[in-house]
Order: C-alpha cells, then sequence, then structure tokens
C-alpha cells in the first residue's frame, strides 16, 4: 500500500536555535569578555541572529555599534556568550601493539605537551603525581584550578596532566590504552595575530586555545609562545593499532558456565504488600517488587528456547536495585565472579560493577537506560543492550536521511520544556558532525502554527519531527496541524509516549502516517509474537508485558552466544543474530571507552490505524 508520505515535527527541544541561522563555535577574547564570531549570510537579520545566540538586539548592538545602521552578508559581529562551555578536545587511545616503536617513529617537535586526561585509581599525593609525570606543581594548579588548594588527590578525581616525555606516556598508556590525550603544540605568536587568527589556523577556536593557557592575557605580544590544541599538526591515531579480534571459529568452549542475573525484585519490600481480595482495588498500587517479575519470566521462556550445545547453565538470581549497597555486598561475597552477568537496570549499582569489572574477563549484559544523552563506561567487556539516546536519534537521523530523495525536515520544540532543549541540542550536534541534509528548527512558542505552516514546502515531502511529552501540547498541535495543512504532504516522527495517551486523537496521527523511533517494537501481526503470548499466558496467567518480551531476547541472543561461542563471544556479535521478538541486538565498539553498544533503533509506523515495522513490506490489512 502507497504510503501517507507526511511528517509532523513536533519540536522537543529549547536551545533556541532559529531556522536558517547556524550557530558559530568560534569565539574571539574581546576587552577581557569571549564572544563568539558570527559571519552574516544573505538574509540574515540583527532579530534573527540575536534569538539564534539567545540574546537580546540591544546585547548585539552594544557590542556592535556599526550594526544600528544596517547588516549585510560577509561582515562579522561578535555575540555576546551567555553560558560558556569548555571545549575539550580529546583524541581517544585505542588498545596498541608496539607503541613504543610507533610513538619514537613519529616525528615530534621537542616542547611538544601530551596533556593526559587522569582519573585516580585511589587516593594520591599530588607530590607523587608531580614525580611520577615529572610537572612542577605550578604547571600543575594552571591545568587544574579545582584542586589548587588541594595536597592529595581523591579516588575518582579526574585531572589534567601536562606530559613531556614519550617514555612516561608510553609507560601509562600500556597500562590505560582508553586514556584520553590532548596533543598541544607551541606556537610563537606573529605580529597582528589574535586568538581567533590562530585558532582559524589550527582548526580550534579561541575558548580552546585560552583552556590550554592558564593565565593567558587579553593581548597577544609579538613572539610569546602560546600552547595549541592540534587537530592537524598530528594525530594520536597514529599511535597506535587496533589488537586483531580472535577469530569465533578457533574460540574454545566450555562444558558448563556460571551466569548472574541482577533484577531489581525490592525484596524488602515484600512484607508491606497487601493484596486486597478484590481485584480492582489493586489496579492502582505500585508494587515495585512486581516490576521486573515479567522479565524474569520471558527470560525462562526464552531459556526453554534455545539450543544450549550441549552446556548446562548455572544461573544465579540476585535481588540488585538502586543504591551501592546491594551490588558491594555481592562483589565482596566473590558470587560476581562469572563468565556472564546480566543487568543490573540501574545506574549507581552498574558503575560500581563496571569499575571492579573491567580489569576481568567478566562479561556484562547491563540493561540501563540511561536519562542522560550520552552515557557510557571505559570496559570493554561491558556490552549494553539498550541503545543510548544519542544512538536513538542517530538512527533517526539515518532513517529521515533515506526516507525520500527530496524532503523539507522540520524540527518543532517548544523553547520552555529542558528536555526537548538537550535534545535538539544533540541533533543539531549529529547533523552538523554529518550533514546529510538541512534541517529547521521552529520553537513553536514563538512562532506557533503559522509560523511553522510557513516553513511547509508544496513541492517537497514535509517530514515534521517532535520529541514533545506533553498530552495537551500534542493534542492542540496535531488538530491544528491537520487544520493548516490541507495543501501539504506532511509525515509526522514522534516518541512512542504519544501511543500511550489516553487523550489522543488517533485519526491524527493515521492522517500524518506517524513514525516512531525506540529501542524496541513488538509486532503483534509476527507468528513468533502470537505464539509467545499464548505460551505466557499459559505459564503466567497473564498477558506479557515490554520486559517479558525483553527478557525473552535478552535470553535467547546472550545465552545462546555464551554456549555457541564461548566465554569470548563478544569478538562474535557480528556473527550471531537469532530471530527476536522485540529488541535487536547489533553490538559495535565505542572507540572512546571500548564498550560495546548496541546501535539497532527500531522505527515503526501508523497506517490504516495500526502499527508497523517500518523497515519491513507493509500490507495493511483493507
Amino acid at each position: 500500500m502507497k504510503k501517507n508520505f507526511c511528517i509532523l515535527f513536533l519540536s522537543l527541544l529549547s536551545i533556541i536555535v532559529t531556522a536558517q541561522i547556524e550557530v558559530s563555535q568560534e569565539t574571539e577574547l574581546y576587552n577581557g569578555k569571549l564572544y563568539y564570531i558570527h559571519l552574516i549570510q544573505p538574509g540574515n537579520t540583527v532579530y534573527s541572529i540575536a534569538k539564534a545566540y539567545e540574546v537580546t538586539t540591544d546585547e548585539v548592538f552594544e557590542v556592535n555599534p556599526f550594526a544600528q545602521e544596517g547588516i549585510k552578508a560577509g561582515q562579522y559581529l561578535r555575540i555576546p556568550i551567555k553560558n560558556q562551555k569548555a571545549v575539550i578536545i580529546t583524541k581517544p587511545i585505542e588498545e596498541t601493539i608496539n607503541i613504543t616503536k610507533i610513538i619514537e617513529e613519529t616525528p615530534l617537535p621537542d616542547d611538544t605537551i601530551f596533556l593526559l586526561t587522569y582519573v585516580a585509581d585511589n587516593s594520591i599525593p599530588v607530590s607523587q603525581l608531580t614525580e611520577q609525570f615529572k610537572f612542577n606543581p605550578t604547571e600543575f594548579k594552571g591545568y587544574n584550578p579545582q584542586f589548587k588548594n588541594k595536597n592529595v588527590i581523591s579516588k575518582n578525581d579526574v585531572l589534567k596532566l601536562p606530559v613531556r616525555s614519550k617514555d612516561i606516556l608510553i609507560e601509562y598508556l600500556l597500562k590505560k590504552p582508553y586514556s584520553q590525550v590532548i596533543l598541544l603544540v607551541n606556537h610563537s605568536v606573529i605580529k597582528g595575530e589574535t586568538l581567533f587568527s590562530i585558532g582559524r589556523e589550527y582548526g580550534c577556536t579561541s575558548g580552546e586555545i585560552l583552556q590550554f593557557n592558564p593565565g593567558l592575557a587579553e593581548h597577544l605580544l609579538e613572539g610569546q609562545s602560546i600552547r595549541v590544541p592540534s587537530k592537524d599538526v598530528f594525530s594520536l591515531t597514529t599511535l597506535t593499532k587496533t589488537v586483531p579480534t580472535p577469530e569465533c571459529v578457533k574460540i574454545t568452549k566450555k562444558a558448563h558456565y556460571q551466569v548472574a542475573m541482577l533484577i531489581p525484585f525490592h525484596l524488602e519490600k515484600l512484607a508491606n504488600i497487601v493484596i486486597d481480595p478484590n481485584p480492582k482495588k489493586n489496579a492502582n498500587k505500585n508494587f515495585r517488587s512486581f516490576d521486573y517479575i515479567q522479565f524474569y519470566e520471558g527470560f525462562l521462556l526464552g531459556l526453554d528456547k534455545i539450543d544450549l550445545n550441549n552446556a548446562t547453565i548455572d544461573l544465579k538470581i540476585y535481588d540488585v536495585a538502586e543504591g551501592e549497597e546491594k551490588i558491594k555486598t555481592l562483589i565482596n561475597r566473590g558470587v560476581l565472579d562469572v563468565d556472564l552477568i546480566i543487568g543490573p537496570f540501574a545506574k549507581q549499582p552498574l558503575e560500581i560493577l563496571s569499575d571492579w569489572a573491567k580489569d576481568k574477563k567478566v562479561r556484562i549484559l547491563d540493561l540501563y537506560l540511561p536519562d542522560e544523552i550520552d552515557y557510557s563506561l571505559v570496559n570493554q567487556n561491558l556490552l549494553s543492550a539498550i541503545p543510548s539516546i544519542t544512538e536513538q536519534l542517530k538512527g533517526l537521523l539515518d532513517f529521515i536521511k533515506d526516507f525520500v530523495p527530496e524532503k523539507n525536515v522540520i524540527f518543532v520544540y517548544t523553547e520552555t520544556n529542558n528536555n526537548e532543549k538537550l535534545l535538539i541540542e544533540k541533533v543539531q550536534e549529529l547533523n552538523t558532525l554529518n550533514p546529510d541534509f538541512s534541517i529547521q528548527f521552529v520553537p513553536y512558542n514563538s512562532y506557533g502554527i503559522n509560523g511553522l505552516v510557513k516553513q511547509l514546502s508544496h513541492d517537497k515531502q514535509n517530514i515534521v519531527v517532535s520529541f514533545t511529552n506533553n498530552e495537551v501540547f500534542l493534542n492542540n498541535f496535531t488538530r491544528l496541524l491537520f487544520d493548516n495543512a490541507e495543501k501539504y504532504s506532511i509525515t509526522l516522527f514522534g516518541i512512542p509516549t504519544w501511543l500511550r495517551f489516553e487523550s489522543i486523537e488517533y485519526r491524527y496521527l493515521n492522517h500524518f502516517n506517524t513514525h516512531f523511533f525506540s529501542s524496541y517494537f513488538v509486532d503483534y501481526t509476527k507468528t513468533e509474537v502470537i505464539e509467545f503470548i499464548r505460551i505466557f499466558h499459559q505459564a503466567y496467567l497473564t498477558d506479557p508485558n515490554r520486559l517479558a518480551f525483553l527478557g525473552y531476547d535478552v535470553a535467547t541472543w546472550a545465552i545462546g552466544a555464551l554456549t555457541t561461542y564461548g566465554t569470548d563471544f563478544i569478538y562474535c556479535t557480528d556473527q550471531y543474530s537469532p530471530e527476536p521478538l522485540s529488541t535487536s541486538f547489533k553490538f559495535e565498539r565505542v572507540e572512546k571507552n571500548g564498550q560495546l553498544q548496541n546501535m539497532h533503533v527500531s522505527v515503526y509506523e501508523v497506517i490504516e490505524y495500526q502499527v508497523f515495522d517500518s523497515r519491513k513490506e507493509i500490507n495493511p490489512p483493507k
């Protein structure tokens, strides 16, 4: 059936970047303050520029008096920076082979500084660090002003250490191969140069130069030496070679595997649970101990389904929720030194577990869905089963890229929603790094439905995207869009929460062929799903929820991979892909920390009032 190509952009983030205005990342120090340097483009106005940078026109005129007489393309404006953020240039160091030889054969100036990101494993005196890495205390305080009054560094403190010796760098990287390093080269100032011009030469910003030159004065002097974070002179990727991946056919399998599962059962709350004989009176009660039971039940059904390849599984279940007490107790008892850990579902126990296990051969398949846009841990044995928010946004943009050849993409957002602001910022960043198509951003509070309609195209497929989780706003927005969009072809993209809104006008979602992106999707028309529901209902006298499907998929993938390839199954993730019920596992190693991240993102859509997988051939009932 032919699709209704119409995408409605209900925006979600309030980084006020007005349509067609690209916020500059170049900065310059002027009269003691740091400013963005904006190159005026055709069609720009002082108002639109000020709106994009979240400042007022009066603030722009104060720094640029000439702009009161009018501006023109090709001119530059200084824009005040409201919330200055330090920009860190980091380059990942991967596990290395013959790193000494590689570094020694790479020509570098004698005065090069490697600025090493150092994470303290334990408390350590600053004097010990200065002796180990050969820098003076004054230099240390310049790069680490937050520690200028401390003589002892605490465990997990993050420092910037200036290293000049290749041998010292090599020794540290061989122990900590995933450390981050910034290369600082020396630059001698030529007459007339500014921080802005030097930044343009080296491919960095004025703010970055200031960050790595503590106490640098506003006005540069001829012959003055400054440190510049170089992106072009030298790349640390030339230092490294990735360790070869073991071939799956050569991996040694075992006859017996130990598996620990960490589930938040909240068993301490069981004694307080009172079940009313009248089922209706239990409907609105929140029994936290019951939240994850279906994951466990789905897992057991998946375990019964798969072929264990003549191996046996010793499965131990532990109650681990939020907090650190329970996970530390299990670690101290020694019960987690196993072949595979499944879980936990929460941040704090995951961080403690990952830190403990990163130097062991304990594989962890974690099930934590972070609230943060970017969240990761340094651990080569860690597999994150739930795609991160960043990876889900990448999946959305990749899908839109291939949607139709000619498209007009608009993200609509409410300026007062901080969560939407963070997501929009990430979309802008991802699109800047890989600009496959242009995107317009419409702040709905300022421009309303009329402002959105003005951005629609009569000639192209309009893709309108929103991340709103406000039910009242969504109802109003879809109604107004429907009333004003008769002459346009629109497809709406949103978030799965919309399908759970009780008051939503489903006919609008159907009209705009609304698409959703998520870490999972259950196709209730699939034979395997229908059969699973039947068996689950027969075994547990209830219908399976999302966690039940996830538990089944985790069992069939993780236990299947473990018994097929042994404990080194982490090197064979691309070769093992059983048919899932809801969640696919497509792992890729993250360069900056070595962990394996599930990159699969589901996209599904509403057609004829039913939901279908957008990546498969769709034949809805007539």
